[in-house]
């Protein structure tokens, strides 16, 4: 990679930094346990299944592989619940409510259970993205202040 002049060096560099930080120390560090509580709670714990079996940690909703996290751009990243069951997307059946099999009728049938907006309410004001920012730059060597 070839630069012009120190400035679009800089600038390239702090944006590698800031997405490996946005990837690493929010997405993956923070957003993901948070959406994975969250998953538990808002899901999981509401009821015990009696016509099928949770894949839990292995291939369901709260198994880390299902719960992405990509950078959109240099300064966006999306974590996203991805938990697909042929081509259903089971994340969102169970986030909306919406596209329940009508073969297996069970309490929660037609009954959103929003486990992505509950996480995105806690950190949206809490400060915890900021503070996973602050300590991922300071982790890759930046001296930044609060």
């Amino acid at each position: 990679m070839n630069f012009k002049n120190v400035n679009d060096l800089a600038k390239y560099i702090n944006q590698q930094v800031l997405s490996k930080t946005l990837k690493e120390d929010v997405g993956e560090k923070l957003v993901r346990p948070k959406m994975k509580e969250n998953i538990q709670s808002e899901v999981y714990d509401v009821y015990e299944p009696v016509i099928y079996e949770r894949l839990g940690e292995n291939g369901g909703l709260i198994d880390d592989a299902n719960i992405h996290v990509d950078m959109v751009n240099s300064n966006t990243v999306s974590i996203e619940s991805k938990r697909m069951d042929d081509n259903r997307d089971v994340s969102v059946i169970v986030e909306t409510g919406v596209g329940y099999n009508e073969e297996w009728p069970f309490p929660y049938t037609h009954k959103a259970r929003p486990f992505t907006e509950v996480t995105r309410d806690e950190i949206r004001n809490d400060g915890s993205v900021e503070h996973a920012i602050y300590n991922g730059l300071k982790r890759q060597g930046l001296n930044v202040k609060k």
